[in-house]
């Protein structure tokens, strides 16, 4: 991944101050919009670095530690490839008695449902069609 200079960033937020780097960022993320609406590979390899500079310039305004931003980075794609089917959440445990659950796959019809059962209490919920239907339906229980 491409890295933007911190020294440059910090030297331009003093010069021009956080308001215009403001405005500049967001004037950049429409540039960015609309290269990609015109589909123009050159012209979105250009905004999105200009992007990544204004962006890289308003984590060094707000004070955001990088450790800080990658704990969201990945949250936010880990969400996403579970929304999309491409991984599963992690099982909660047995909100009654705090022990470990297990997705089970029953027989119906034609077909498999799915549902999540504890292990010591065998509590459980109703049948979903696939694994992460049933696994978010546990993790969201009240």
């Amino acid at each position: 991944m491409a890295r933007i200079n911190r020294q440059a960033a910090l030297k331009i937020i003093e010069k021009n101050g956080i308001d215009a780097q403001k405005k500049k960022c967001a004037e950049e993320c429409s540039e960015l919009i609309r290269a990609l609406m015109r589909d123009d590979r050159n012209n979105v390899r250009e905004e999105i670095a200009d992007v990544l500079i204004t962006a890289t310039q308003m984590i060094m305004a707000y004070g955001i530690n990088d450790d800080e931003l990658q704990t969201i980075i990945n949250n936010k794609e880990y969400r996403t490839l579970v929304r999309l089917g491409l991984e599963s959440e992690p099982l909660h445990p047995c909100p009654f008695c705090n022990s470990t659950v297990t997705v089970r796959m029953i027989p119906e019809s034609c077909d498999y449902m799915y549902t999540v059962e504890c292990d010591k209490c065998g509590s459980s919920i109703k049948l979903y069609e696939t694994e992460a239907e049933a696994i978010k339906a546990w993790n969201n229980r009240p």
